[in-house]
């Protein structure tokens, strides 16, 4: 019998860091006409912000991609795709690794945060 019980995961600092960048080059890109959520594919943050309405192909590859989002980790990811709120009604859609989803990035470390 499976568990299809939802599990919290406190999203690491990497992940936000991650969510930020792919929100500003999202931004930069432009962004879709309609009202509602929007997203952005950390996979592909150059094709804009999107909506669902917009069935934009970034959604297709953020859920076909078996692989972790992460340049520097070849793992498959785990399964789902995590939407990690950059501001506001903003989405990144992210699909990672469990590690790579809650590990702290203390290797790019550019404000001293730790």
């Amino acid at each position: 019998m499976s568990d299809d019980r939802m599990t919290l995961v406190p999203l690491g600092t990497a992940v936000r860091r991650l969510a930020v960048r792919a929100a500003d080059t999202a931004r930069t890109a432009g962004s879709c006409p309609h009202a509602g959520a929007l997203f952005v594919s950390a996979a592909d943050p150059a094709a804009g912000v999107w909506c669902v309405s917009c069935g934009h192909r970034a959604l297709g590859d953020v859920l076909l991609s078996p692989w972790c989002v992460f340049p520097e980790c070849s793992e498959l990811a785990r399964p789902g795709v995590v939407a990690a709120r950059a501001d506001g009604r903003l989405e990144v859609l992210v699909r990672a690794c469990l590690p790579c989803l809650t590990r702290d990035a203390d290797e790019d470390q550019e404000d001293g945060e730790r």
